[in-house]
């Protein structure tokens, strides 16, 4: 993988490459290169769709909502009755919508995007009832305990000093690397207490020093997880 470049400005050339050509097998060495290039290699060959699947509106409100989201002019739609004979051409508009669309991989980028954002709202429109991410909930749905990640902390050595709030009754805590698709790149080594320390040269495979990524932190006992704090931004040592 190109260091200077963002993995997924690489996966157009990527998904050309054999399986076996070496740089396909540097690209999918790292975590997160190997997930974004089976995510997007499942978006180029979706498989076959259900009869009933309405392909033709999912693709019209897709394209609509990805047009909203960019401030572009969405196309005709395909489910839609054929305009009438006066419709006057918007030159710019088209030629801003295949510049946007015209590749695939900026077509996937952009459908992260709005994924993303989409799921956030589900979330926060999602009765309260259910597990909310940074919480406990207990049997009756009542949030009774909190992850609260601190910021991270340069200390001695260059090491990252990584706090957070405690959980009652836990008995360990699970650290996990996370990229800014939220794939898992590595989970560090459970501590007890809530206190982490990630030493330069003591990474999990496939990450590297000055990489900006994600980290979570997950409070368990035995087999139970009690608690998952938010995802917080860390550059790794």
């Amino acid at each position: 993988m190109s260091e200077d470049r963002d993995p997924i400005e690489q996966l157009d050339e990527m998904a050309a490459l054999p399986p076996d050509d070496p740089r396909r097998v540097a690209f999918e060495r790292t975590p997160r290169g190997r997930a974004m290039l089976a995510a997007y290699l499942g978006f180029l060959s979706p498989g076959q769709l259900p009869a009933e699947a309405g392909r033709a509106e999912a693709r019209d409100r897709l394209q609509a909502l990805l047009a909203h989201e960019l401030g572009l002019e969405a196309p005709p739609a395909a489910s839609a009755a054929p305009p009438s004979r006066d419709t006057s051409p918007r030159p710019r508009a088209r030629s801003a919508w295949r510049r946007a669309f015209g590749r695939p991989a900026l077509a996937f980028a952009a459908l992260l995007i709005v994924a993303g954002a989409l799921w956030l709202v589900l979330d926060r429109a999602r009765p309260r009832t259910e597990s909310m991410r940074g919480h406990r909930v207990d049997g009756t749905g009542r949030a009774n305990a909190e992850i609260v990640p601190n910021p991270p902390r340069v200390i001695g050595g260059g090491a990252v000093e990584l706090t957070w709030s405690a959980v009652t009754d836990a008995d360990r805590y699970e650290v996990t690397l996370l990229g800014g698709d939220l794939a898992d790149l590595g989970v560090l080594p459970a501590v007890a207490t809530p206190r982490l320390v990630i030493a330069p040269g003591a990474l999990p495979a496939g990450l590297h020093s000055g990489e900006r990524v994600l980290w979570q932190v997950t409070a368990r006992h035995g087999s139970a997880t009690l608690a998952e704090s938010a995802p917080a931004p860390i550059q790794l040592p």
